[in-house]
């Protein structure tokens, strides 16, 4: 079964908002085994909706349409795709009253425009809206499929979770699909590539129509999105663990987590896990990330069983009155140099008495480098019981991701020393 989703809204295309709802509906669809073709937004027009619609019917079987059913002059979803098909609109007469009544409740009376809410396409099956006034619309048209939603994105998901998906579901059958995403960091997606056309054999010989690799870049690394498709799941999961297994010979060492479907795992809370594991402490000392490390790591609840504190360290001074770093440190190597790096690591280690300390100094831009120390030059430190190790990393000239990537790196760094615990 192929599916096309057609987002709807003025405010998508200037940027006003950004449209999660594709990227939700993508990601519930794809878990389901449902495949999604093609992502199209239009603004509200109705002739481009209309036009829009006849593009999805030749390219899919089913077409969600989200979006354009309010109360107001701008909102014409309904109105463009019953004129596609050549429907008439009738009024809902139950959804008119509950409407009455939901603004009744409220103790004011149902504004005019609402009863436009109450018009649907002659011959569509209504989905009810548990959570606002646009009920949804199913409607099959030669074989084609078209279910509206609004575009409000909590009650889009509510229509499709309670109607939607399971109907479509229900209609996948004589196959088996089966979804692991794996996240990696600390290697380039085509680094890792690389890596994996090295196997015996490469892997991309392995791939075939009902087993396929999707490589899904970010600064903060790289997702790897397994799909296998077999006539019953226990086929479709077998042949899924083969391949992960040949996939994580070149994979392994970069891998913090993996999740069913294309379900999140978060490095903080992989980190975290370790921490609270081993039972250890964890204090931090940033520079150039401006608390972004330790913001990651308390992000996750719990994480007062580990995280004993911070300091942002933005200054020469702070870093010599604070964490002791030495002016002759700073003088001889400057604030960008592995020996501060260690010497702020250790100092967070000490004055918070932890565990570990972890600690980032860099220059994160877009100006302050030199020949010597350019931009996107950044040292990471930790100091534990075994010691104190740093490494040097040198990333870009984007200073929001450059913070990024630091703060991701140094909780890898962390990841690994407790591999080694």
């Amino acid at each position: 079964m192929k599916v096309s989703i057609l987002s709807i809204g003025d405010e998508l295309l200037i940027g006003q908002i950004t449209n999660t709802n594709a990227a939700w509906i993508g990601a519930e669809f794809s878990a389901a085994g449902i495949e999604v073709v093609e992502q199209l937004t239009v603004g509200d027009d109705a002739r481009a909706i209309g036009e829009a619609l006849e593009h999805c019917r030749a390219r899919s079987e089913v077409v969600i349409v989200t979006g354009g059913l309010g109360p107001t002059h701008d909102d014409v979803t309904v109105e463009a795709v019953a004129a596609r098909l050549g429907l008439s609109l009738t009024l809902d007469r139950d959804w008119l009253s509950r409407m009455e009544q939901y603004f009744k409740s409220l103790g004011r009376g149902m504004p005019p425009g609402n009863e436009k809410q109450a018009m649907l396409p002659e011959g569509a099956e209504r989905i009810d809206n548990d959570c606002g006034t646009a009920p949804g619309a199913w409607i099959e048209s030669a074989g084609f499929i078209i279910a509206l939603t609004p575009g409000v994105p909590y009650e889009m998901q509510s229509m499709l979770k309670r109607v939607i998906l399971p109907r479509l579901a229900a209609r996948v059958k004589g196959v088996a699909r089966v979804q692991k995403t794996i996240y990696t960091t600390g290697v380039g997606e085509s680094a890792l590539a690389a890596k994996c056309e090295q196997l015996d054999p490469p892997l991309s010989s392995q791939l075939t129509e009902n087993l396929k690799l999707a490589w899904l870049p970010s600064p903060l690394g790289v997702r790897l999105r397994l799909t296998a498709s077999a006539p019953t799941e226990a086929q479709a999961v077998a042949a899924l663990s083969r391949f992960e297994a040949h996939l994580l010979k070149a994979a392994a060492p970069y891998v913090f987590g993996e999740a069913p479907g294309t379900g999140e795992v978060l490095l903080e809370a992989v980190v975290g896990e370790m921490l609270r594991a081993g039972k250890l402490t964890v204090a931090v000392a940033e520079s150039c990330t401006g608390g972004l490390a330790g913001s990651r790591l308390t992000n996750i609840p719990g994480s007062s069983s580990y995280f004993v504190g911070g300091i942002i360290a933005y200054s020469n001074d702070v870093k010599t009155s604070t964490l002791g770093v030495s002016a002759e440190v700073l003088t001889k190597f400057g604030a960008v140099s592995e020996e501060c790096a260690r010497a702020m690591a250790e100092g967070a280690r000490e004055m918070f008495k932890a565990d570990i300390g972890l600690a980032v100094t860099g220059i994160a831009g877009p100006e302050g480098g030199s020949p010597e120390k350019p931009v996107g030059l950044v040292w990471i430190a930790l100091a534990g019981a075994s010691g104190t190790i740093a490494r040097k990393f040198l990333f870009e000239r984007d200073r929001a991701r450059n913070r990024e990537r630091a703060a991701q790196a140094a909780l890898e760094m962390l990841r690994r020393r407790l591999l080694k615990a």
